[in-house]
């Protein structure tokens, strides 16, 4: 009996190191330079990554980004891609992640996980072609015939792109070519803007129509003022924005904002009418809004 314990205690360790050892090898590897983009937070990259970029929050590819392994958008993760950025090898979309393609390259081809909830892949662009020949430009969603399936596309940098799906994930395809900015109601204060007066700001109030909600605006985005004639050209951008969000009888109802240093306006442009546009960002096939009004420039006392 004492012998058969003491073969207990030496052998139940060993049983826990085999356990270890396969929990260790079936997990994803990680290297010393990959680089974790964690939940709740968004990260604009645009310089190497000698390792996999792992995305459980939101990470945004611009120009310069390079990932020289593979990228792997977790569940509820947001990847944009945008032009002249480069993954070297593989992208996995892995359940409930969403990904937007609107240029750049992704490797050899881009892999989908083969699950009832399937990420929501967008790539943006026109001139797309899949096994069969060309699609139809005016198309807004495209689904593999079945088993494997390669999207072809030509993106505004030339450089050609070519996805591989697997399973019958149903891919997005948005043309941006000729969509109009959203129209938005701007009221600009004072109405009557006094050069020598005592408000050094300028307000701006944008509504946006019946239906935007909060999530549709990029609030990463600075709202821009501008006033354009041939004599002149302003672009201030906002000191300070708020959006605020409510409902009325079941429709929600967004309206932002935003301060601008008003000096900027009043030292370049003359006294009398001038026409004003304020322009924001969206995080929707539209891109961007902007709103119009026009206000008057005087110099009190003369």
């Amino acid at each position: 009996m004492e012998n058969k314990n003491k073969h207990i205690r030496v052998g139940f360790p060993t049983i826990l190191w085999a356990v270890m050892a396969i929990l260790l090898c079936a997990a994803p590897s990680l290297r010393a330079d990959d680089v974790t983009v964690p939940a709740g937070e968004t990260w604009d990259i645009d310089s190497t990554i000698d390792g996999n970029l792992i995305v459980h929050g939101t990470a945004n590819l611009l120009t310069g980004a390079l990932v020289q392994q593979s990228l792997k958008a977790y569940p509820d993760s947001v990847v944009n891609i945008w032009p002249s950025a480069f993954i070297k090898q593989k992208l996995f979309a892995y359940p409930s992640s969403v990904v937007n393609i609107y240029g750049g390259n992704v490797g050899e081809y881009i892999f989908v996980t083969i699950d009832p909830q399937s990420p929501v892949v967008t790539v943006y662009g026109t001139d797309f072609a899949d096994d069969d020949g060309p699609l139809d430009p005016s198309a807004t969603q495209w689904t593999p015939t079945g088993g494997s399936e390669t999207l072809k596309g030509t993106y505004e940098n030339e450089d050609p792109i070519n996805l591989l799906f697997m399973s019958d994930i149903p891919i997005n395809l948005v043309n941006t070519a000729g969509v109009e900015p959203l129209e938005a109601q701007l009221w600009v204060f004072p109405g009557i803007i006094n050069r020598y007066g005592p408000l050094s700001k300028i307000l701006a109030i944008v509504r946006l129509p019946e239906g935007i909600t909060k999530d549709d605006i990029d609030s990463e985005q600075t709202l821009v003022l501008y006033a354009e004639e041939e004599e002149y050209d302003v672009e201030i951008k906002a000191s300070c924005q708020q959006i605020i969000q409510w409902c009325r009888n079941g429709t929600v109802h967004t309206t932002i904002f935003a301060s601008f240093d008003k000096a900027s306006l009043t030292d370049v442009v003359p006294n009398g009418d001038v026409e004003l546009e304020v322009v924001g960002g969206l995080n929707t096939d539209q891109e961007e809004f902007y709103g119009i009004d026009t206000v008057r420039i005087v110099s009190w006392p003369w």
